[in-house]
């Protein structure tokens, strides 16, 4: 069961789909939560270039996972089906970690979510093993009472055709919309009394929302002098600073990026004036 499910998420990972106007391939678009997609096997197309190298354990579902984005992505997949109540659990404690869930339950699932996996024997396990358990099917099969208490249908070849049973259609849960995300995460230093003109950007992964941003904290003479949705990649904000500053020193640039659901992502990034 476990290697079934595991090697259909390898399936599902080479498919493409559409996030943002852009077709992408899926374990790839996955695998730039933790590692540095920029960075791959040209044959396989796989990264096991962490983007986060120290701490980065929280993130991963299994120790197995850390192995390139592919195997993060089958891992992750095989925990949502078959370990859901544990993969939400652990979630909770890591953003990363959160995020590969809401990719999995918004692009794959589309919603649907599966109360599977035992919460009791997660923390029983954890209780002794202070790392990541190989799969997650060890928190079940390390618990000496655990049982399995779910059931999978299978189609068998060459079986008589049963008798076909009403199905009820599950109410799949609704999709939250997700904050924005501030995407500059430096500005370059101006020079006093000389033209100054950088950008800050903003992403949000539901395309039909609109960006709005405020920015305070800027030099004299510098402004805001346009900040606008750009037109080229959906759901992106562009806003430009410019100006001549006329005061040395360090500035911290306050930011909130709000979308159209009152979502909001902050940042205070410095800008520093030197006068040469």
């Amino acid at each position: 069961m476990q290697l079934i499910v595991h090697e259909y998420g390898h399936v599902q990972g080479r498919n493409s789909i559409i996030i943002n106007g852009e077709t992408v391939r899926i374990d790839q678009n996955f695998g730039k939560i933790s590692f540095d997609m920029s960075i791959t096997d040209p044959n396989t197309y796989m990264s096991n270039t962490f983007l986060r190298p120290t701490d980065n354990t929280g993130e991963f579902i299994s120790n197995y996972a850390k192995t390139n984005n592919a195997e993060d992505f089958a891992e992750s997949y095989y925990a949502y089906v078959t370990a859901g109540n544990i993969f939400r659990e652990r979630a909770k404690l890591n953003n990363y970690l959160n995020q590969k869930y809401e990719f999995l339950k918004k692009y794959i699932f589309e919603g649907r979510e599966y109360n599977t996996g035992s919460i009791s024997s997660y923390l029983k396990w954890s209780e002794t093993n202070q790392q990541l358990p190989w799969s997650t099917f060890a928190y079940m099969y390390e618990d000496p009472d655990w049982t399995w208490d779910y059931k999978y249908s299978f189609l068998v070849l060459a079986s008589p055709t049963p008798t076909p049973k009403p199905r009820r259609t599950p109410t799949p849960t609704p999709i939250p919309n997700l904050p924005p995300t501030i995407t500059t995460d430096a500005l370059p230093v101006g020079l006093l009394r000389r033209p100054y003109q950088t950008t800050i950007t903003a992403t949000d992964p539901d395309v039909s929302d609109t960006l709005t941003a405020t920015i305070t904290g800027l030099p004299p003479k510098l402004k805001v002098s346009d900040c606008k949705q750009s037109t080229t990649t959906v759901g992106n904000l562009i806003c430009t600073i410019s100006g001549t500053p006329t005061k040395l020193g360090t500035f911290p640039i306050a930011i909130t990026v709000t979308d159209s659901a009152n979502n909001k992502a902050k940042a205070t990034l410095n800008l520093s004036i030197h006068i040469r």
